[in-house]
């Protein structure tokens, strides 16, 4: 399933899809025998581009966790105050591409806490 960027309806000769502007499914029409199958095969598509949608996030969330652990060892000398800055700012983004939308952190006796959506 391609994402759309507008309000869009798509035609097909079994069904008829009606986007959101996000580019979410708004609604879908089918009629005949053909219902059932398109039913299950735009569930199916929609599947799909979740599950690679959420790997892409996941790649990137490792992605941010590799250049901090990186930045982390490699830390040119009297600069580890700002790359310990970057490193959190990373392990910010990296939690936010796996899903946690609420993420608190409690001065210097370093108490973090992090929740999910949903």
């Amino acid at each position: 399933m391609q994402f759309l960027s507008a309000n869009a309806v798509v035609y097909s000769r079994r069904f008829k899809m009606d986007f959101q502007p996000d580019g979410w499914l708004k609604s879908i029409d089918s009629k005949g025998d053909d219902a059932i199958k398109a039913g299950s095969e735009l569930a199916r598509e929609q599947l799909r581009a979740i599950k690679s949608l959420r790997f892409g996030l996941y790649l990137i969330a490792a992605f941010f966790v590799i250049v901090a652990a990186f930045l982390a060892v490699f830390a040119p000398t009297g600069r580890e105050d700002i790359t310990k800055a970057i490193v959190a700012v990373l392990g910010i983004l990296a939690l936010g591409c796996v899903g946690y939308s609420h993420f608190a952190f409690s001065g210097f006796g370093v108490r973090a806490s992090a929740k999910k959506r949903g």
